[in-house]
């Protein structure tokens, strides 16, 4: 993948996160499982490959360059597709570029959790590769996909809440298109 197009595909993110959404659905009606986006489950085998999110890290001078493998090998363990977690770590942090998550090492700057330190009501990780563990185990655990929420969108309205000062539906919106974004090379 070449650098521009890399370049332009966290554009296109960041974008898309920056946008306000006008879409006149309610915050009750994002529960089903097409509520934002095309409804894909997170559950299921990698659509993209290790080499290629190790190329989209490198390329977006991520400081967790050379872990690629590590965040789609968790996702096979896990059964949850890593260009999901890939797009989740894009959100959150440009791949750990900015926030908390440049110091925590945690691709979706979990809150604390017992597996790890509690530093300002973040988990911090030694390593990315704890940080990638953890987060795959919180999104195969019984609070998401344990529970039956499998969509981005389902999982968002835990996972980023309005009540935290999110807007669930564009945060889900953002990883939709990141994904298909990535599929598409």
């Amino acid at each position: 993948m070449s650098i521009l197009f890399a370049c332009l595909l966290t554009l296109i993110a960041l974008a898309l996160s920056a946008c306000e959404v006008t879409t006149g659905a309610d915050s009750n009606s994002l529960s089903g499982s097409n509520s934002s986006g095309n409804g894909d489950s997170v559950v299921g085998s990698p659509s993209i490959s290790s080499q290629y999110i190790e190329n989209v890290l490198s390329s977006n001078g991520s400081p967790a360059t050379g872990t690629g493998y590590a965040l789609y090998s968790y996702g096979i363990q896990y059964n949850i597709d890593p260009a999901f977690a890939l797009a989740f770590f894009l959100k959150e942090s440009s791949y750990g570029k900015y926030g908390v998550a440049r110091d925590s090492l945690s691709l979706g700057n979990l809150r604390c959790i017992p597996s790890a330190r509690c530093i300002g009501g973040f988990a911090y990780f030694d390593t990315w590769q704890a940080g990638y563990l953890a987060w795959y185990q919180l999104i195969a655990g019984p609070y998401y996909v344990g529970s039956g929420l499998t969509t981005v969108g389902q999982i968002t309205q835990k996972y980023a809440p309005s009540g935290d000062g999110n807007d669930p539906y564009s945060y889900a919106q953002t990883v939709e298109a990141t994904v298909q974004a990535y599929r598409k090379g």
